[in-house]
């Protein structure tokens, strides 16, 4: 990649940049990694924990208070406003514009529960 640097400045930096710690180097110059973007996996399983019980939350809520003739049209309907929302909120929480995240999770929400629908329906259930 060319930096605007001559070969042989390019070397000394190189060589200043790596002198201390080379694996440091590479990792904040070429990958981006650096200790404030460092991974947080008690966070991340927290977070997704969190994500899982509320995301079902709406769903269940819905099964047990809606008539026993509409649970199914009330459940997918609660399923896919609860990934709307969490679509949304996902990619208001990464900095992105929040349709695009919410396009994302219920166009692949909605796929799988339509898959899992056929795989039922094909296998008598």
């Amino acid at each position: 990649m060319k930096r605007g640097l001559t070969g042989s400045l390019a070397n000394q930096v190189v060589i200043e940049l790596t002198a201390k710690d080379a694996f440091h180097a590479y990792a904040l110059d070429e990958i981006g990694i650096s200790n404030t973007a460092a991974p947080r996996p008690i966070q991340a399983s927290v977070s997704s924990g969190l994500s899982f019980i509320l995301g079902g939350a709406l769903p269940l809520l819905a099964a047990w208070f809606s008539p026993a003739s509409d649970v199914q049209f009330v459940v997918v309907i609660c399923s896919v406003v609860a990934l709307m929302i969490s679509g949304a909120m996902s990619s208001y929480a990464g900095g992105v514009p929040w349709y695009k995240g919410l396009l994302r999770v219920t166009m692949g929400g909605l796929s799988a529960m339509l898959i899992t629908s056929l795989i039922g329906s094909l296998l008598g259930a």
